[in-house]
């Protein structure tokens, strides 16, 4: 709305020092769909995309990235390709907040052996597109690393 404004304000300006003129210059609109697009991380077993709330030290997992939102497929399909990169953090008791790895290539995956138990919090941060016109939404999970019995 405030660009229509500016531009009427702009457009009557220009009339007033040119004097009457019938060609105009109107910026061409820009014509997308956003949606507010929420993304996370999650622990899964290597090779398998279903998300893990405990995981063991020692062991080594798949780390993923979701992103998610409440659209329809033709949305979804919009949000793909907006992101470049991710890096993965994981903030660990008496460790705290470490980048854990950083991928570049869809499906953004990468593998993480956990070194020491207790209940992490593990997020990203990512790197859209600049023609990406969406709301992207961190959310951190919540994991629980323990040894292994």
């Amino acid at each position: 709305m405030k660009k229509l404004i500016y531009f009427l304000l702009l457009s009557a300006s220009v009339v007033m020092l040119s004097g009457c003129s019938s060609e105009t210059n109107e910026p061409e609109e820009q014509n997308y769909v956003s949606t507010t697009v929420r993304a996370s991380a999650y622990f899964s077993e290597v090779g398998s995309t279903e998300q893990l709330n405990t995981i063991y030290v020692g062991r080594t997992y798949s780390v993923n990235f979701s992103p998610f939102c409440n659209a329809d497929t033709e949305t979804l399909k919009l949000i793909n390709g907006s992101v470049e990169e991710v890096a993965y953090f994981l903030d660990t008791p008496y460790i705290g907040n470490e980048c854990i790895g950083v991928s570049t290539t869809q499906p953004f995956t990468i593998q993480y052996t956990p070194q020491k138990p207790g209940q992490c919090k593990l997020s990203t941060t990512f790197t859209i597109s600049p023609n990406d016109h969406n709301q992207w939404v961190e959310v951190e999970s919540i994991v629980e690393v323990i040894n292994p019995e």
